[in-house]
């Protein structure tokens, strides 16, 4: 339990540090480290979708995040949820410090079994509302109803109501009900919990030596009845290992985590080598082959960019065919103008490696905002800021190079 509390801390800390670099231009962090801040409970699910409908490469951070998710999850269940997650995380951390407190209104919520049961069908609605809107291009709504995205965003200024009030709601309901996010409404944890089905390795209860004092139970953040079961296959199972810590049972080898194939055991914390063999893959291979646009916007260098607005009102410009670079949410960006009879006659962008499901509506309308403005004086995208901005700022390379 503590090797995984000291995991959830790392990462935690490690988003919080990337977020605050990467909404303050900070550059605290490698850039490679961004990719981290796409995976959320809704991000998620957006990448998967985006990678099995063509928007992520097997060899980038992205399609290794999404594969590496749904590999470990068909071996050992949804690691993510227990191990990284940083808004799970915070759920626990939240749900612990009123631990001692309200425990009246507590055991009254958490009595009432069947309904809590019921409820666990909000994560299949959530699922699929999330893929839907995503196959139909409505994804930048759900960056502002993202929890991560909120925790980690709203506190540094990018605020939004909606996004604040949920939060706010979760939070206090956290307080009561541990997890409630993950258990009732997590479209991403619904997905990998699938996997728990079919998975190779799963905690296995031995009823013969079992005194059901259902600490386990107890243990379990997501209230599971473990001792129920002889092979924990339930589809909330998040694969913590907090029941089988050596500290819950009383009975030694009671539970175990075994293979369903030949029923050998495993060791406990086999979790950490596999997140060890997770994180090496998904940053040594797209760095090692430099197919990484994270690889591909240090080789370019740091392209210096005008990042006030320019006016082609605001003096001379040479006519001619331009191209500027400037860095979006997750790559460099590159854009292509011409400059007839001083005025701009066409704006495109011919090249990124953002996630194409953000990036599809802000690079046809930024573009043409800029044309109909002549001037890059124009509003963002909201739920696709930094590649908005990561456009206006090639535009205005591109028009920094046609100035007399």
């Amino acid at each position: 339990m503590k090797k995984r509390s000291s995991v959830q801390l790392f990462f935690f800390v490690l988003l919080a540090i990337v977020a605050v670099s990467k909404n303050f231009n900070l550059n605290i962090l490698p850039n490679m480290l961004n990719v981290l801040n796409t995976i959320s409970p809704i991000g998620g699910v957006v990448n998967t979708v985006d990678f099995f409908t063509g928007g992520a490469s097997l060899v980038k951070e992205d399609g290794l995040i999404v594969l590496g998710s749904l590999f470990f999850a068909l071996i050992i269940g949804p690691i993510f949820c227990g191990w990284l997650c940083p808004f799970g995380a915070f759920q626990e951390f939240i749900h612990k410090l009123s631990e001692k407190r309200f425990l009246k209104l507590r055991k009254k919520l958490n009595a009432n079994k069947s309904l809590l049961q019921k409820l666990s069908v909000l994560r299949y609605i959530s699922l699929l509302f999330v893929i839907i809107l995503t196959l139909n291009g409505f994804h930048l709504i759900l960056s502002n109803i993202d929890p991560t995205y909120s925790l980690f965003y709203i506190p540094l200024g990018n605020f939004n109501i909606l996004g604040a009030l949920i939060l706010i709601l979760l939070i206090f309901i956290g307080l009561f009900i541990e997890r409630f996010w993950c258990r009732y409404l997590c479209p991403y944890g619904a997905l990998l919990g699938i996997l728990n089905k079919v998975k190779i390795f799963k905690i296995t209860r031995k009823d013969q030596i079992c005194t059901e004092c259902k600490r386990c139970t107890k243990s379990c953040p997501m209230g599971i009845e473990i001792t129920s079961y002889e092979g924990v296959n339930n589809l909330s199972c998040i694969s913590c290992m907090d029941c089988i810590d050596t500290n819950v049972c009383p009975r030694e080898n009671t539970l175990l985590l075994q293979s369903s194939i030949k029923g050998k055991e495993a060791y406990k914390f086999i979790v950490s080598e596999f997140l060890v063999i997770w994180f090496a893959i998904v940053f040594i291979i797209p760095f090692y082959y430099k197919v990484s646009s994270f690889t591909y916007a240090q080789e370019v260098g740091s392209t210096v960019v005008n990042s006030s607005s320019i006016s082609l009102d605001s003096g001379n410009f040479k006519d001619g065919i331009y191209v500027g670079e400037g860095t979006g949410y997750k790559s460099i960006i590159q854009v292509e103008l011409k400059i007839k009879n001083g005025k701009m006659e066409y704006v495109k962008v011919i090249s990124h490696d953002e996630t194409n499901s953000y990036a599809k509506i802000p690079t046809e309308v930024i573009p043409s905002r800029i044309l109909d403005n002549q001037s890059t004086n124009v509003d963002v995208i909201t739920g696709a800021t930094w590649t908005s901005n990561g456009i206006i700022d090639s535009v205005n390379n591109a028009l920094s190079k046609s100035r007399y």
